[in-house]
């Protein structure tokens, strides 16, 4: 099968993984449909016949980050032995901490969200579904660390998220070792 866009398979993901370089280079407002059919080889028509409005282009690269976290808490959940103990939270953390796309994205999206109601909706959804992910994977080690981790599942995602905000606005902290600390509370 031909490539659509050289490397992609169809035209709609080359819009997509351009949309997504773009948004993380500029962010969502800075970034016009005109610069993306530009980075996707393609003429504003050719874009606006995948793509209706920008929001809906925003909403499908919403879409794929918010399945790529879920993803991540797919396998780390799966992967839990029993009776672990709570580094493994500390695994996660790295897991959805140190891919520097999907970091960057998650802090445009979530800048992005804090004036479009569909996407912080979307957002609630998932942060409670990755909330009960983490407490069923606390379910699989030791006491007491299945008691602190579940106690600490609101505030995880919360130290996830000020992780890469800061980083990407390239303020440096020991969040890890801080999260360890807590850990052992």
């Amino acid at each position: 099968m031909s490539k659509a866009n050289g490397e992609y398979d169809t035209v709609k993901s080359a819009i997509l993984a351009h949309s997504v370089r773009l948004f993380c280079e500029k962010g969502v407002h800075e970034t016009s449909i005109g610069d993306i059919a530009e980075a996707t080889n393609l003429s504003k028509g050719t874009l606006y016949y995948h793509y209706k409005a920008k929001s809906d282009l925003v909403n499908d690269v919403a879409d794929m980050h918010l399945i790529w976290v879920s993803d991540v808490m797919f396998t780390w959940v799966n992967g839990l032995e029993r009776n672990c103990t709570d580094e493994v939270v500390l695994t996660l953390f790295d897991m959805l901490t140190t891919n520097e796309t999907e970091s960057r994205l998650h802090c445009v999206l979530l800048t992005y969200a804090v004036s479009d109601e569909t996407l912080i909706e979307k957002l609630r959804a998932r942060y409670k579904e990755w909330r009960i992910m983490l407490e069923v994977g606390s379910l699989k080690m030791a006491s007491p660390y299945s008691e602190r981790t579940r106690a600490l599942s609101e505030l995880f995602f919360t130290i996830v998220d000020g992780c890469m905000l800061e980083t990407n606005a390239g303020i440096t902290g020991s969040y890890r070792d801080q999260l360890k600390l807590l850990l052992k509370q």
